[in-house]
């Protein structure tokens, strides 16, 4: 079957004039890897400081540690993008704690209701004993959140 067209050009083009003149086409594929790859998901780094605490996963883009499993970290992610539009420069935690009336609308209570810390999370954030800062953001909000005393009380309607 003879192509009109490739993603090389057509028939008889560059790529063919290239490869019929004897060129060699070698592909580097350590270089392609060392640029392209997937950093390993599943690799395992000792807590920052050098602690003996327990294992995160560290981000690759920005060298936080991210505790929490990544499909539940990306929805913490967008959960917070639409809090902190609410809120402007405010606090999630101290707009709770403080019952911040223009925090208190009904659309922002669902979405912090909907990303309440599991007792599973707070057990395995509270075990984290290196540096806090060095946490990823949503880790850091549902820590921020497990401080709060009779959390889901406060923000459920009487």
């Amino acid at each position: 079957m003879q192509l009109d067209r490739s993603v090389w050009g057509s028939p008889g083009g560059a790529l063919d004039t290239f490869l019929k003149n004897g060129a060699e086409f070698k592909v580097d594929i350590d270089a392609l890897e060392a640029r392209f790859a997937r950093p390993d998901a599943g690799r395992r780094a000792p807590t920052a400081g050098g602690t003996d605490g327990p294992p995160g996963l560290i981000s690759s883009r920005s060298r936080r540690v991210a505790l929490l499993d990544p499909k539940r970290s990306t929805k913490l992610g967008i959960v917070m993008k639409k809090i902190e539009a609410a809120l402007g420069a405010k606090e999630v935690a101290e707009a709770i704690i403080t019952v911040d009336e223009s925090f208190m609308r009904q659309e922002t209570l669902r979405m912090v209701l909907g990303i309440l810390p599991t007792a599973e999370e707070v057990a395995l954030l509270r075990a984290y004993d290196g540096d806090v800062e060095l946490l990823d953001k949503p880790e850091r909000l549902l820590l921020s959140l497990a401080a709060i005393p009779r959390l889901e009380g406060r923000l459920t309607p009487r």
